[in-house]
């Protein structure tokens, strides 16, 4: 369950650093505010994290910046629109090249074997069998070349059929060229190329929420500075905005006051923090997952602009699954599960059996209790193991008896 101070957080969009006030705290103190007497409150002493600005920015950009409030007029022409226009240029050929190179320079080589995990880096392989584009991938443009592991040999590709996790491989973007990843990879660009500065800012106006800073500290733009390819640093913009929450002990009501004259260094940010409203909204779904709604609906982020963050809605739908199955999916849980129902009677029983075969494969027989009465009054039986429909590494083996007196399949 949230606090209260954490449900305040939650609902402000700026990043804060500082205790919630646990109840187990004891920063604690008398408060006169709530017109009944002195009331002992929780106290939550919380500053500002300010934002994440690029190196190549405009020093100047936020220095008169002022707000206790959020203004979405400031919040648009300091963050929204800025933001458009570095993405615009982004998806130009050589700023997207090098976006893509730095990209794939960042994974690791998701192979492991007996020894642990691959230390291959990233390398441009040519194509045995030619050009990848053909009609049936359309979205891929006709690239030579493939992204692979400097680690890969014809012998990792037999173990890579056992069910390992193969090694790196990447196709090249359509929009990215291959002339200027084979400069990049070489480790030797051509600064001379006119197109390629054209096409990058020596100006950075990009302003982040401090959550959302990348892991190695740089600009996710490409930039151009005195003839040069250069990358951008991401530092922090400093904020003295404080702010103090007063909670009594019974938890429902809370008294939240500003530091006096110390605004906000920085514009409100886009509403992208879920709060936990929208976030209750989100689980309800699960409810509903096995109806079928043919009526007018709304999209996740319609009801919150967070929502639109696929990592969030995965963590949201991670959590609702361990809730729902806290043994997990596998073999385990059902075997947990078989025996819980075997102190059912057998009208309410979905797993009716369980067992290992000489190969180590596991059986698991379930059986809807009012239809296998009929199983000795069939004319015959049709096995489908066709289609597979389960999660993971079961099949499913489905059973379908044809009943004469009614005329119909079970």
């Amino acid at each position: 369950m949230l606090s209260i101070n954490a449900y305040i957080k939650r609902h402000c969009q700026d990043a804060w650093d500082g205790p919630t006030g646990s109840f187990t705290g004891n920063n604690r103190t008398s408060v006169l505010a709530f017109g009944e007497g002195p009331v002992s409150c929780r106290v939550s002493k919380l500053k500002c994290k300010g934002a994440v600005r690029c190196s190549f920015g405009d020093p100047d950009l936020l220095k008169d910046h002022a707000h206790y409030e959020s203004n979405y007029h400031d919040t648009k022409d300091l963050i929204i629109v800025p933001t458009q226009e570095m993405n615009a240029r982004a998806g130009c050929l050589p700023s997207s090249t090098l976006e893509f190179y730095r990209l794939v320079m960042s994974l690791p080589c998701p192979y492991e074997d007996e020894f642990g995990r691959c230390e291959g880096t990233p390398v441009m392989r040519k194509r045995s069998k030619g050009r990848s584009g053909n009609s049936s991938t359309p979205q891929r443009d006709t690239k030579e070349y493939f992204i692979g592991c400097s680690h890969w040999t014809t012998h990792a590709r037999s173990e890579d059929q056992e069910g390992k996790m193969s090694h790196t491989y990447h196709h090249i973007r359509r929009e990215a060229r291959e002339d200027l990843l084979l400069q990049l990879f070489s480790g030797e660009l051509d600064q001379s190329d006119s197109s390629l500065h054209e096409s990058l800012e020596s100006s950075c106006g990009i302003l982040l929420h401090p959550a959302h800073k990348f892991r190695d500290g740089k600009c996710v733009y490409p930039h151009s500075e005195d003839g040069e390819v250069k990358e951008g640093i991401l530092k922090a913009h400093t904020c003295a905005a404080r702010l103090t929450i007063y909670v009594p002990e019974d938890g429902l009501r809370a008294i939240i006051i500003p530091q006096a004259e110390q605004p906000h260094s920085h514009p409100a940010f886009p509403r992208s923090k879920v709060t936990y409203a929208a976030e209750e909204q989100y689980r309800e779904l699960w409810c509903l997952v096995d109806s079928t709604d043919l009526s007018p609906s709304k999209l996740p982020h319609v009801i919150h602009p967070g929502l639109n963050n696929k990592r969030k809605k995965r963590d949201l739908v991670y959590d609702e699954r361990q809730r729902a199955f806290p043994n997990g999916l596998g073999i385990g849980a059902v075997m947990q599960l078989f025996e819980a129902e075997r102190k059912l009677p057998l009208q309410d029983r979905y797993i009716f059996a369980a067992s290992t075969t000489s190969d180590n494969a596991f059986v698991i027989v379930t059986l809807n209790p009012e239809l296998a009465q009929y199983l000795h009054a069939t004319e015959f039986v049709q096995v489908d193991t066709t289609f597979k429909r389960v999660y993971g590494d079961y099949n499913e083996w489905k059973v379908v008896v044809w009943f004469c007196r009614l005329n119909t399949s079970k």
